[in-house]
C-alpha cells in the first residue's frame, strides 16, 4: 500500500447499505492533478471543477473527474497509479492463482471490489481502483493471513474480472447459514448442478457444488473426511489428495444424508459399510458417482469415485505406452485363448485400459461378454452384465452363466475371491480369452497372487498370456519446468498448468510375457523374486526402468517416481546390510554436493532436496535416518520443514542437523525447540559436519 496519512471523506463512515468511499491523501490527489494537466489530458478550468464537485460530493477527486466526464477512465486510472507509486495492471490480461482465490472468499473480494492474484509465504498481491481503502486493506489482510500489496486497475475491467475469476465459487458461507437454519435457499439456479429440477435447498446446493468442483478440477475422487469437529472434502487431482472445504459438525451430518440419499444408501445405518451410486449432470455432462461409506471413530467417511461416461473412450494407441510395449500387448490380445491381467492400486488406470482393450477386440465377428461391478460405460458390440449382489447376482454365479453363452471374449471386472479366480482361470484353460484385473503392485505379485487364490500352479503356467502392470505418473507442465542439480523440477506454475507446475498424468507400465524359463518358474511354484529375476533375465523392462527413461526425457521428476513407485528394488531387497540414508536439504547445489561427497566418502547413502518442501516429501517416501537442513530454502523454509517432518509419523525421533548461515543464540534456541538435535554455522570445517553427525548416531544407539 502506499504511504501517507489515510484520510476518510467528510461523509461519516456508511452503513451496510451504502457504498464506501475514501478521500485521496492531498499529495496524491495534488499528484494527480498536475500529471493530468502536464499531459494536457485536463484543463486548469476542469481540474479546478473537478476539485470543487470532489468537495461537494464527497468522493475522491479521480471520482470526480470520471463522473464530470473530463477524461477517459483508462487515463484517469493510469495517471493514478503515476501519482500513488502503485503498478497500473490491465484486469483483463491477469489470471489469478488458485490460491490466490482460494484465501480470499469472494464475498470479501466483491465487497471491496478487489481481486487477489498472487500469494506467498508472506503477501498476498490484489488488484483494486480504491488504493486507499482501510477496511479493504484490513480484511484482505485477515482473511489470507498475509501483508496486501496493491495494483491499481481499472474499475470497469475488475468488475469484469472479479466475475470471471469467481464465477465457480458459491457463497459456501451463505449456504451454510441456510443449512444451519434449515431455510430455503433464496439462491435459484446455481448452473453447477442439473438434473431437470431447480435446486431451492441450501444444502442440495452445497453438495451439487462440492461435486461440481471436484469434476472441474479434473478429480477422480471426491473424499469426506470426519474430524471432531465437521468434516475435511479433499479431492484427488493427479493421484494427490488436496483440501477444499473444511464444513462444520452441525452442516456435515447434512450433507452426508444427501449424499446417501443420491446413492440410495440408508442413512439411518451409520455403523456398517455401505455402497451406492448416482448419476448428476455437470457443465452439461453426465458424471456417474460410486459412492461408498465406512464407519470411522468420528463419523462416517465417504468416498465417492467420479466417472465422466461421456469422455472420449480411448484405444489402446492412446494410453501412452511406448511402442515396443505397444506392439507385445496387441499381439497378446491378438490370441484366441489365454489369461491377461491388468494390475495396480486403486487410481492406476486398470479399468481404462480394460475397456480400451474391449475396444480394440470389438471387431463384430466375436461374442465379448464383460461382467462388471458397476458398469462404468457403455460399450456398443460388447454385452455388458452388471453384478448386482442384493439379487444374488454374484460374480460367481453371474460368469457360470455366460460361460453357457459361448463367449468368445470374457472380461470380469476384478477377481475377489478364490471362487472367482477358480471360474476365470478354468475359463482361460478351456480356450476362452480372458480379461481381468488384480490389486498387486507389480507382474510379478500378480503370479504369487494367484497361487494364493488357489489356482494350480500348472494351470497358471500354461494359460497365462500377458500381465500388464502399471502405474500413473505426473508430467511436468512443459511450459515452465525447471532444471536444479537433481535433474528435472516443477516450476513455479504458469497459466498452462493451473498454477501448479504439474500437466496430466502418463503410464508407465512392464509387460510380462511369459518365456519357457518364466513358465517353468511358475510351474515349480516359484517365488516373486525368482520371476523378477527371470524378467531381467529376458531384458523386460520394469516399471522403474520406463520411469527413468521418462525422467531422462524430462517430462518427470525423480521424486515423483518415488511418490507413486516408490525406492529402487535393489534397494529394498538389501535388507538389514543396507547403508544408512541421510537426506541433505539446502537451496545451494555447491553446498549440497560438497555435504554428498563428505557424507558417501563415509559410507552414507545420501538423498538430496533443494527445497524444504520437496525435503519434507523425501522425509515421508524415503524414510531417511538423519537429515541435514539449511534455514533459507525457496517454497518452504528450514523453520517450516523442521515442523512439517515433526508431524510425519514415521519421522518423529529422525535426528535433524541444521547448517546455516544464521548466527545468534536466538536462532538456535528457535530450531532446538522446534525439534532439530544440532546446528552447525557455516562456512563450516568438514571435519567438524563428519563428527557431529557421527556423534548423533552415537547418541541413537546409546538410546536404543
Amino acid at each position: 500500500m502506499p504511504s501517507g496519512p489515510l484520510r476518510p471523506a467528510r461523509t461519516p463512515r456508511p452503513t451496510t447499505s451504502q457504498p464506501r468511499t475514501w478521500a485521496l491523501p492531498p499529495r496524491v490527489a495534488d499528484a494527480l492533478g498536475k500529471l493530468l494537466s502536464q499531459s494536457h489530458a485536463l484543463t486548469g478550468d476542469s481540474l479546478q471543477s473537478a476539485v470543487q464537485f470532489a468537495q461537494q460530493s464527497s468522493i475522491p477527486l479521480h471520482e470526480a473527474i470520471l463522473r464530470l466526464g473530463f477524461v477517459d477512465e483508462r487515463t484517469v486510472y493510469a495517471t493514478l497509479a503515476a501519482a500513488t507509486g502503485l503498478d497500473f495492471v490491465d484486469a483483463r490480461e491477469v489470471v489469478p492463482t488458485p490460491m490466490a482465490l482460494r484465501i480470499v472468499p469472494a464475498r470479501v473480494a466483491r465487497q471491496h471490489q478487489a481481486l487477489p492474484i498472487t500469494v506467498d509465504d508472506r503477501t498476498m498481491t490484489y488488484l483494486t481502483s480504491s488504493p486507499y481503502d482501510p477496511d479493504a486493506e484490513r480484511d484482505l489482510s485477515f482473511t489470507s493471513g498475509r501483508r496486501p500489496v496493491a495494483k491499481l486497475a481499472c474499475p470497469s475491467d475488475l468488475r469484469i474480472a472479479l466475475q470471471h475469476s469467481y464465477r465457480d465459487n458459491i457463497d459456501i458461507e451463505g449456504l451454510l447459514s441456510q443449512a444451519r437454519s434449515h431455510t430455503r435457499s433464496s439462491v435459484e439456479a446455481i448452473h453447477t448442478f442439473d438434473d431437470g429440477t431447480p435446486t431451492d435447498s441450501a444444502v442440495v446446493e452445497l453438495c451439487n457444488t462440492l461435486v461440481a468442483r471436484a469434476v472441474d478440477s479434473g478429480a477422480s475422487d471426491l473424499h469426506l473426511d470426519p474430524s471432531d469437529n465437521g468434516i475435511l472434502a479433499r479431492v484427488r487431482v493427479g493421484g494427490v489428495l488436496e483440501a477444499v472445504l473444511a464444513l462444520p459438525a452441525d452442516v456435515a451430518r447434512m450433507v452426508l444424508n444427501r449424499f446417501k440419499v443420491m446413492a440410495r444408501a440408508d442413512i439411518a445405518v451409520r455403523q456398517r459399510p455401505q455402497d451406492g451410486a448416482f448419476a448428476m449432470k455437470v457443465g452439461g455432462r453426465r458424471i456417474d458417482v460410486r459412492l461408498s461409506t465406512l464407519p470411522t471413530t468420528f463419523g462416517e467417511k465417504i468416498v465417492m469415485r467420479l466417472i465422466d461416461s461421456e469422455s472420449e473412450l480411448q484405444s489402446i494407441g492412446t494410453l501412452g505406452y511406448d511402442e515396443q510395449l505397444l506392439a507385445r500387448f496387441r499381439r497378446i490380445l491378438d490370441r484366441p485363448d489365454g489369461l491377461v491381467l491388468v494390475t495396480g492400486p486403486t487410481g492406476s488406470g486398470k479399468t481404462t485400459v480394460l475397456y480400451a482393450a474391449l475396444h480394440y477386440l470389438r471387431t463384430g465377428r466375436t461374442n465379448i461378454v464383460s461382467v462388471e461391478d458397476p458398469v462404468e460405460r457403455t460399450l456398443p458390440g460388447v454385452n455388458q452384465i452388471p453384478v448386482n449382489a442384493r439379487a444374488g447376482a454374484n460374480y460367481a454365479s453371474v460368469l457360470r452363466s455366460v460361460l453357457r453363452q459361448d463367449p468368445d471374449v470374457l472380461m470380469v471386472g476384478e477377481i475377489r475371491d478364490e471362487e472367482v479366480a477358480s471360474i476365470v482361470g478354468q475359463a482361460a484353460y478351456t480356450g476362452h480369452l480372458v480379461l481381468s484385473s488384480l490389486h498387486t503392485i507389480d507382474a510379478a505379485t500378480a503370479v504369487t497372487r494367484l497361487l494364493n487364490l488357489g489356482l494350480e500352479p500348472f494351470r497358471i503356467a500354461e494359460s497365462l498370456s500377458g500381465i500388464l502392470a502399471q502405474r500413473l505418473i505426473r508430467r511436468l507442465c512443459p511450459a515452465c519446468r525447471t532444471v536444479d542439480s537433481s535433474g528435472p523440477a516443477a516450476g513455479p506454475g504458469c497459466p498452462e498448468c493451473n498454477h501448479t507446475g504439474w500437466g496430466d498424468r502418463m503410464p508407465v507400465a512392464e509387460l510380462l510375457v511369459p518365456t519357457p524359463e518364466i513358465r517353468a518358474i511358475i510351474g515349480r511354484n516359484g517365488s516373486a523374486t525368482e520371476l523378477r529375476q527371470a524378467m531381467r533375465s529376458a531384458e523386460i523392462r520394469t516399471m522403474r526402468d520406463r520411469a527413468q527413461l521418462l525422467v531422462a526425457a524430462g517430462a518427470t521428476t525423480e521424486h515423483e517416481i518415488a511418490r507413486v513407485i516408490g525406492t529402487d528394488d535393489a534397494e529394498s531387497e538389501t535388507g538389514a546390510n543396507a547403508r544408512q540414508t541421510v537426506l541433505v536439504a539446502d537451496d545451494d547445489p555447491v553446498t549440497r554436493t560438497l555435504v554428498r561427497l563428505l557424507l558417501e566418502r563415509d559410507g552414507y547413502a545420501v538423498v538430496e532436496a533443494s527445497t524444504g518442501r520437496i525435503a519434507v516429501d523425501l522425509t515421508a517416501s524415503k524414510g531417511p535416518e538423519l537429515i541435514v537442513m539449511d534455514l533459507n530454502m525457496p517454497q518452504m523454509d528450514g523453520y517450516e520443514a523442521i515442523q512439517a517432518i515433526r508431524r510425519i509419523p514415521s519421522a518423529t525421533k529422525t535426528p535433524i542437523v541444521v547448517v546455516t548461515a544464521e548466527d545468534g543464540a536466538e536462532t538456535e534456541r528457535k530450531v532446538l525447540a522446534l525439534g532439530a538435535d544440532d546446528y552447525i554455522v557455516k562456512p563450516f570445517e568438514p571435519t567438524v559436519l563428519t563428527a557431529r553427525i557421527k556423534a548423533v548416531f552415537g547418541r541413537q544407539r546409546l538410546a536404543a
